[in-house]
C-alpha cells in the first residue's frame, strides 16, 4: 500500500532529523543541534525557552505533538543506531514540558509520552530522563506520577542517575517528592515497595550534608517532606536511618518559621512508638488518669488546698445528701445541695466504700445519678431564676453522666439562650460541644463571668489551653508563606494559651489530674512558641520546671490510688527534645542558612510588579495585622470550621502548607522549574505554572489566572486578601 502524504511528511521529517544529529554530535554542540531541530519543526529554540514563545505553541501542539512522537518511535525501533534522535526530541520534551498546559496536552496525546519514555528510559541519557521525569510528575496528573513511581524502581536499578550529574539528587527528590499523595506513595506515607525508606533517606541526607548541595532551595525543600513521609514509615529495624531522620526533624526547632516549627512538633507527637518497650498507653495524645485504689485516696489527709481534699469533701457532702433523702425524702434540699457541689468542687462517688441506706426515698434505687431527674422537677416548680439556674445544673450533669454528650450540649445552648451567664453551661459546652470552635468561644466567654467558682474556673481553663493550642496549630500547619491572615490567626493562638496557661499553672495544687496533660500542653506550646530561641542546654533549663512538675504530680497522683497512663505526646516531646539536643551541632547552621534561602525563593512577601520584584518584604515573623476591629473576631470567624476532619492535617495538606514548594506557587513569582527553561507564573487558583496564564484582578494587582473560569473559582478565596490589602 502506498504511503499517505502524511506520513510520507513525517517520514522526510524523521530522515532530515537523523541527518542533523548525525553531522553534530550532541557532545559539544547539542545546543546548536536542538536548535537545528527545532527549525526543522517549524519553531525557534529561542522561542520555546520564553512565554511569549510558549503562547505561540500551544495552538501549534498537536501538529507539534504528532511530529515528535512520530520521530521518538521511528528512532527508538532501529535501537541503538538512533538513541541520539531519542535524546534529542526528549530536550524538545523538557522545553515544552515546562509549561504545565503543555505537558498535560502532550502526557495525555496519542501515543502516551510517557509510556514511550519509561519503556526505554534505561537506554536514554541519564540526565534527559532525570530531568524530564521531574517535570512530568509536577505538571502531571496522578495517573502520571504513579506511572514514573512504578517504574522508578526499574530505572534505578539500571543506572545511577543520581551520581551521574550534580543535580541528581535534587531532580530525584523533586520526582519522588511530588509523587506524595498518589496511590503508590500515598499521603498517608506508605513508600512504595520497590523504593526502600532507607534509600529514599540516605540520599536526601547525604545530599543536605554535602556543602555544595545543600545551598540548593529546591533540594532543600523537596527533601524535607520526604524525610517526614520516611520517618513516619520507616521500619523498626532501621534503626539508624531513623535515628539519621529524627536527627534532622527535630532541629527544625531551630527555624525562625514558627509554622515549620509546628511542623516539628506534628511529626513526633504523631510518631508510632517504634523504640518503645509497648505500645499500650499510647491510645490517646494526652493519657489517662484513672482511679483504681478508692480506698487510697480516702485515706490520705491532703492540704486544703489540693484537688483530694476537694474530692474528700465535696464526695462526703454528697454522701451526706443522700443519706438525709434516705431519711426525710426532701427532694428540694437534696437538689440545692447537689447544684452546690456540682458548681464548687470534684467528687468521685463509689458505693463500695461509701454505701448509703437504700429506703424511703432511695428504695430501689439502681444508681444515686437517677435522683437528678427528680430533684430538677421540684426546683423548677419554684420558678424563680435562681432556682431555674439549679435545675439546669442538674439537668445538665445528669444527661453527661448517663453518656448524652450531644443532648448535653444542645441543653446548654439552650439554657445559654435563657441565661447567657449560666457558668456550669458554658462548662458543658465547651466540654462536650462537637463543634470544637463553638467549645472554645464558651470556654472564652466563661473565663470572663464575674461570678465563676473557682473549680469551674479550672475546668474552663483546660477547656481554653486545649483547644486554643489544637486551634493554634491546626492554623499553623495549613498555612503557607503567604498566608499571613492565617499565620497571624495561629500566632494569635500562641499568645492567648500563654495567658491561659499562666492563670491556670500559677493557681493549680501539683495533685490536679489535668496538669499532666497541661504540662505536656506547656512543653509543645514552649517548642513552637519560642523553640528558635535555645541552645539543647537552654532548652533543657527551660523545660526543666515543666518535667519536674510531672514527675511531682505522677509520683502524688500514683501514691493516691490513680492508675497514671502516658500519652503519645509525653512521649513525642520527650523524644523531640532528645533528638534535639542529638542534632543540634550538626544541623542548627544549616537551618539557620535554609531560613534566609528559604525567604529568597517563598512568598513571605508582597509582590506587585509584573515581573516578580519584590516591593516589601516581609519576614517570617513579621506578621502583618488586620487594620480596624477586632482581629480575634474576624480570625474566629474566618477559621471557624478549623476542627472539622477535612482539616485534619496530613503530609499531604503540609505539601500546600509549611512544606509548600515553589513548583507552583504563583505567589512566589515567576520562575523556571530547571535552569535554562522558560520562566513562567503560576495561576493563583489551579496552580498550573503555563504561558497562559495573565493578571486579571484590578483590585490588588497580585493575582493571575489562566482563565476568566479560574478567576471566578478562586474569588471567594481571593477577595478577603484583596480587602485585606486595601
Amino acid at each position: 500500500m502506498n504511503p499517505t502524504n502524511d506520513d510520507a511528511t513525517l517520514e522526510e521529517l524523521y530522515a532530515d532529523i537523523c541527518r542533523i544529529v548525525s553531522r553534530i554530535p550532541m557532545i559539544g554542540g547539542g545546543g546548536d543541534t536542538i536548535g537545528r531541530v527545532c527549525r526543522r519543526l517549524g519553531i525557534r529554540k529561542e522561542s520555546a525557552l520564553t512565554r511569549r514563545g510558549l503562547r505561540r505553541l500551544h495552538v501549534r501542539l498537536p501538529e507539534l505533538s504528532k511530529k515528535l512522537l512520530y520521530v521518538f518511535d521511528r528512532a527508538r525501533s532501529r535501537h541503538q543506531e538512533q538513541w541520539t534522535v531519542c535524546d534529542t526530541i526528549g530536550y524538545i520534551w523538557i522545553m515544552l514540558c515546562a509549561d504545565a498546559v503543555l505537558c498535560h496536552d502532550l502526557v495525555s496525546a496519542r501515543g502516551c509520552l510517557l509510556a514511550k519514555v519509561l519503556y526505554v528510559a534505561d537506554m536514554l541519557t541519564p540526565s534527559v530522563v532525570r530531568v524530564l521525569l521531574s517535570l512530568l510528575v509536577r505538571n502531571g496528573d496522578d495517573a502520571t506520577r504513579s506511572g514514573v513511581l512504578s517504574a522508578l524502581p526499574y530505572i534505578l536499578d539500571k543506572w545511577s542517575p543520581w551520581k551521574s550529574h550534580q543535580d541528581s539528587d535534587e531532580m530525584l527528590l523533586i520526582t519522588l517528592c511530588h509523587c506524595i499523595g498518589v496511590d503508590t506513595l500515598s499521603a498517608e506515607s506508605r513508600s512504595p515497595r520497590e523504593v526502600p525508606v532507607s534509600f529514599v533517606a540516605k540520599v536526601a541526607l547525604d545530599a543536605l550534608e554535602n556543602p555544595d548541595s545543600r545551598t540548593s532551595y529546591d533540594l532543600v525543600i523537596h527533601a524535607i517532606p520526604l524525610l517526614v513521609s520516611c520517618a513516619q514509615t520507616c521500619p523498626p529495624e532501621e534503626r539508624e536511618t531513623r535515628t539519621r531522620i529524627l536527627d534532622f526533624l527535630a532541629v527544625l526547632l531551630h527555624s525562625r518559621d514558627v509554622a515549620l516549627r509546628c511542623v516539628a512538633v506534628w511529626v513526633f507527637c504523631g510518631l508510632p512508638a517504634v523504640e518503645r518497650k509497648s505500645t499500650f498507653g499510647h491510645l490517646s495524645p494526652g493519657g489517662t488518669v484513672e482511679l483504681v485504689d478508692y480506698s487510697e485516696l480516702l485515706q490520705w489527709d491532703p492540704p486544703p488546698a489540693h484537688e483530694r481534699a476537694s474530692i474528700q469533701t465535696y464526695t462526703a457532702m454528697l454522701h451526706k445528701l443522700l443519706w438525709e433523702l434516705s431519711h426525710d425524702g426532701d427532694l428540694y434540699q437534696f437538689g440545692v445541695g447537689m447544684a452546690h457541689v456540682l458548681l464548687n468542687g470534684p467528687f468521685i462517688y463509689n458505693e463500695d466504700h461509701l454505701p448509703y441506706p437504700k429506703k424511703g426515698a432511695l428504695s430501689g434505687l439502681d444508681v444515686w445519678y437517677s435522683l437528678l431527674p427528680g430533684a430538677v422537677q421540684v426546683l423548677k416548680g419554684r420558678e424563680d431564676p435562681s432556682h431555674l439556674n439549679m435545675a439546669d445544673v442538674l439537668a445538665l450533669k445528669h444527661l453527661v453522666i448517663t453518656g448524652q454528650p450531644d443532648a448535653a450540649a444542645n441543653y446548654a445552648r439552650e439554657v445559654l439562650q435563657r441565661n447567657s451567664e449560666h457558668t456550669y453551661a458554658y462548662v458543658i459546652l465547651s466540654e462536650h460541644s462537637e463543634d470544637r470552635e463553638e467549645a472554645l468561644q464558651a470556654a472564652r466567654k466563661g473565663l470572663g463571668l464575674a461570678h465563676l467558682t473557682v473549680y469551674l474556673q479550672k475546668r474552663l481553663h483546660v477547656c481554653a489551653i486545649q483547644l486554643s493550642l489544637a486551634k493554634a496549630q491546626r492554623l499553623l500547619l495549613q498555612s503557607g508563606p503567604s498566608d499571613w491572615q492565617r499565620r497571624e490567626a495561629g500566632c494569635d493562638g500562641l499568645e492567648t494559651v500563654q495567658k491561659y496557661m499562666r492563670a491556670y499553672v500559677t493557681t493549680t495544687p501539683g495533685d490536679t489530674r489535668d496538669l499532666l496533660h497541661t504540662m505536656d500542653l506547656s512543653v509543645v506550646h514552649l517548642c513552637i512558641r519560642q523553640g528558635e530561641e535555645y541552645t539543647p542546654e537552654q532548652l533543657e533549663d527551660r523545660l526543666n520546671p515543666f518535667i519536674e512538675r510531672t514527675k511531682l504530680t505522677t509520683h502524688i497522683l500514683e501514691s493516691s490510688g490513680y492508675k497514671i497512663t502516658e500519652g503519645s505526646m509525653r512521649a513525642g516531646r520527650r523524644d523531640l527534645v532528645h533528638h534535639f539536643s542529638r542534632g543540634y551541632n550538626k544541623w542548627a547552621k544549616f537551618v539557620e542558612l535554609f531560613d534566609e534561602i528559604d525567604e529568597e525563593n517563598r512568598a513571605f512577601r508582597e509582590e506587585s510588579d509584573s515581573d516578580g520584584s519584590a516591593d516589601s518584604v516581609h519576614s517570617r515573623e513579621d506578621v502583618p495585622r488586620a487594620e480596624g476591629g477586632d482581629s480575634h473576631r474576624s480570625n474566629d470567624e474566618a477559621y471557624a470550621r478549623w476542627w472539622e476532619p477535612e482539616n485534619e492535617p496530613t503530609l499531604a495538606s503540609l505539601l500546600r502548607g509549611p512544606l509548600r514548594c515553589s513548583c507552583h506557587g504563583s505567589e512566589d513569582g515567576p520562575r523556571a522549574l530547571y535552569p535554562g527553561l522558560a520562566v513562567l507564573r503560576a495561576c493563583s487558583s489551579c496552580s498550573r505554572r503555563t504561558a497562559m496564564v495573565r493578571r486579571t484582578c484590578s483590585r490588588c494587582k497580585d493575582t493571575w489566572y489562566c482563565d476568566a473560569q479560574c478567576q471566578r473559582a478562586h474569588w471567594p478565596e481571593h477577595r478577603m486578601v484583596c480587602r485585606y490589602r486595601e
